[in-house]
C-alpha cells in the first residue's frame, strides 16, 4: 500500500470519529437546554405560586400585633389571693 492510501483511511476514520464527537456533543447540548428549559418553567411556576404560599405583609402585622398582645397578658399580669389572674 500506497503512504496516499494510509493518509486516506486515517482521514476516513478520523472523520467518522468527529461525526460520532459531534454527535454526542449535540445530545449532551441537547439534554442541557432541555435541563434549563425545565429550571425555567419550574422558577416561574415557583414565582406564581409565591403569593399563595405566604402570608401578606398586612396579615403578618395583624397576626403578630395579636401575638404581642398576648405575650404582653402572659408576661405582665398579677394573681389576687386566691391565685385568680388580675390584668393590669
Amino acid at each position: 500500500m500506497d503512504p496516499e492510501d494510509y493518509i486516506r483511511i486515517l482521514m476516513s476514520v478520523t472523520g467518522g470519529l468527529l461525526s460520532v464527537v459531534g454527535f454526542l456533543v449535540w445530545r449532551i447540548l441537547q439534554r442541557v437546554e432541555s435541563k434549563v428549559e425545565e429550571l425555567h418553567t419550574m422558577t416561574c411556576l415557583c414565582k406564581e405560586s409565591l403569593p399563595r404560599r405566604f402570608v401578606s405583609r398586612k396579615e403578618m402585622e395583624q397576626c403578630q400585633a395579636e401575638v404581642d398582645k398576648l405575650w404582653e397578658v402572659v408576661n405582665h399580669h398579677e394573681h389576687d389571693e386566691f391565685g385568680r389572674v388580675i390584668r393590669q
